[in-house]
């Protein structure tokens, strides 16, 4: 792909990502770095135990709460949570407030509301006032997370470089990543061996979510223990949301869980639930890609399985044979294109299907070895933070159950290097496509045995409740490759009135799939708590992704 195809190339792949990123992928953390183009100086803002907002960006409102580190020993000491509000159009002391959380675990609910709040209140209407926090240790809240201090230009190069993708067919690949992952593990526990960065747990940032709630209440004169809790989550937020609805299922208002994770799978640590439909997820596109002709698609074939097996070729090819970028306008030394890049960008471009032309294009750059847009993209990924994901490793892994019965699932055992083969080449079976890509995140946690979830409740067996204030409404598309609707069924069974709502499109979360029927469900369910009826699809209004003239 020539230089000039750059520009088009990069807007074709990020374009749609944003949304997905915001569902699923991380935000780097120092605590967790802001990454917004935001003029908020957070440290002009006074931290308070009382709700106090400020007046910031012009049409939000800021607030540094500060917590406890523990809501069970108050005594342990406290914490510093930054908190973004933008108002509803005609706010009254009844109008509800619904907390965000885009996913991660680690992104920013603030980078959350300000690049897609927007599209939020398109869906749920300007009638409530969205409320984004950065949980515990993410961007702009405390504890720090980073296993690196600022000041240590060489751990910041260490992160940089680390690329957390494992190649699960080349032997070498596993046992050096895993081998990186233990040290790293071993660092990071002597780092954080008197900090309170293990305050910093799911069900903290769960009772984070309550205390708000109850904060705000007392703010408008009404009693604190009736307070219930609005909330969206998406993707980890899901996860941050079937948590809060078991230990707190008689304070839930609204709840809505979009791109449904699996949470025995995601305390266990596996992380393999979720993507269990990547590869009818690539099927899909190749039968979009052929649909859509020779014309639109770039690498079209004969039919959808030979598509398949053009890109397998196009794959297997930069594992064979690593790709040199050295175009000077592109890089300042010469780079490298893995195939733990190759992985990596698929797992992005497979979060939507808006991306396919993008995942068709850049399939066909591996055929020609003409890399530099793949280059230039994967560096603005760096860039803007998204690949760094060691501290959103830290939360995932301060999580995982250590053997305990949290969450209902036996902690995933990675004691031995050959333990970590056999999970990797087991799971490589399932996913064809981009198994090391989610693989590298349950790498992570190996050797952290002496990190453990500190001053907070635990869940008592599988998440779930007998029954809650408020049905919850789950949501899923049919076909998503980061969180599989499955998950969404199982974790409905968990809650008693609960519904799936089905969204027929390929891609992870919903909101960035216009569609009339989604939006009227889910506003009669935040306006009157009426759920669809079970077995409920809704159409998406939009075309073959193919289509779209960029």
């Amino acid at each position: 792909m020539s230089l000039s195809s750059l520009s088009s190339f990069s807007s074709i792949v990020t374009t749609p990502l944003v949304i997905s990123a915001l569902l699923l992928t991380p935000v780097t953390a120092q605590p967790i770095q802001n990454t917004t183009s935001t003029t908020i100086d957070w440290n002009l803002i006074p931290p308070s135990p009382n709700l106090t907002w400020t007046p910031c960006l012009t049409t939000y409102l800021c607030a540094r709460l500060t917590v406890p580190l523990s809501y069970v020993d108050p005594s342990l000491g406290t914490t510093t949570l930054a908190y973004l509000k933008l108002p509803a159009r005609n706010e009254t002391l009844s109008t509800p407030s619904i907390q965000l959380n885009g996913g991660g675990p680690g992104v920013s609910g603030i980078y959350t509301l300000l690049t897609a709040g927007s599209s939020l209140r398109s869906i749920f209407s300007s009638s409530y006032n969205l409320i984004a926090f950065d949980p515990r240790g993410v961007n702009n809240s405390s504890p720090s997370l980073s296993c690196f201090p600022p000041t240590n230009p060489a751990g910041q190069k260490w992160e940089n470089e680390f690329l957390r993708v494992v190649d699960e067919k080349d032997p070498q690949s596993i046992r050096t990543y895993y081998q990186n992952a233990l040290g790293y593990s071993k660092w990071c526990t002597e780092t954080h061996r008197n900090t309170t960065a293990a305050y910093s747990s799911t069900p903290a940032v769960a009772a984070d979510m309550l205390h708000f709630a109850r904060l705000e209440s007392q703010s408008r004169g009404l009693p604190a223990e009736d307070a219930k809790v609005w909330y969206y989550g998406g993707s980890y937020g899901t996860v941050l949301g079937a948590t809060f609805a078991a230990l707190y299922p008689q304070h839930i208002g609204r709840l809505i869980l979009d791109g449904v994770v699996d949470t025995d799978d995601y305390y266990a640590g596996r992380w393999t639930a979720g993507s269990a439909d990547t590869n009818l997820a690539f099927s899909d596109f190749a039968e979009k890609c052929h649909r859509a002709g020779e014309r639109k698609c770039a690498i079209w074939a004969p039919s959808p399985t030979a598509i398949e097996s053009r890109a397998e070729r196009a794959i297997d090819s930069v594992r064979a044979a690593p790709i040199p970028v050295t175009n000077r306008a592109v890089v300042s030394v010469p780079q490298l294109l893995r195939i733990e890049h190759v992985i990596n960008f698929i797992v992005l471009q497979l979060y939507s299907q808006s991306s396919f032309p993008a995942l068709a294009a850049g399939i066909r750059s591996l055929e020609t070895r003409q890399v530099d847009a793949l280059w230039v993209l994967y560096q603005e990924f760096l860039d803007s933070g998204f690949l760094r994901q060691m501290d959103t490793a830290f939360l995932a892994c301060l999580d995982k159950d250590k053997g305990e019965s949290a969450g209902g699932a036996l902690g995933l055992g990675l004691e031995t290097v050959e333990q970590w083969e056999s999970y990797v080449r087991e799971t490589g079976r399932v996913n064809k496509w981009n198994a090391g890509g989610w693989l590298g995140l349950a790498g992570m946690c190996v050797g952290r045995e002496g990190i453990r979830a500190l001053g907070s409740r635990r869940v008592a067996g599988p998440i779930g409740a007998n029954s809650t204030s408020n049905p919850i409404l789950f949501i899923s598309n049919s076909i998503d490759a980061a969180t599989a609707i499955r998950g969404a069924h199982k974790m409905s069974s968990r809650f008693p009135d609960s519904v799936v709502l089905e969204q027929r499109v390929n891609g992870h979360g919903f909101f960035g799939f216009p569609s009339q029927c989604t939006k009227a469900h889910v506003r009669a369910y935040l306006e009157h708590a009426i759920l669809p009826a079970e077995g409920t699809v809704c159409e998406v209004d939009v075309g073959s992704p193919f289509d779209v003239v960029v």
